[in-house]
């Protein structure tokens, strides 16, 4: 997740945005990245996950179509020539 959003922080000017929505979704996926590194780092320290509790149940399912969607967000994000 640190490399995730230190790169995606380092990329960002490199990335082809061909409409808005694209540089909204990508900002959403960078931040996501970058907000996410404590929660790592305090679960890792901690040994512990009870902050999962506090989501309901039904929260892993409906959010699986979400992160396949920005998984192929990812997968299918251009970059500009380097001469530009």
């Amino acid at each position: 997740m640190t490399y995730g959003a230190i790169v995606s922080w380092i990329v960002w000017k490199r990335v082809q945005h061909p409409a808005l929505w694209h540089r909204l979704v990508y900002g959403f996926l960078t931040c996501y990245f970058t907000l996410s590194i404590p929660i790592h780092i305090r679960t890792y320290f901690t040994g512990s996950p009870d902050f999962v509790s506090a989501f309901p149940i039904w929260y892993s399912a409906a959010i699986l179509p979400i992160m396949a969607g920005l998984l192929i967000f990812a997968m299918r994000l251009r970059f500009k020539d380097s001469a530009e």
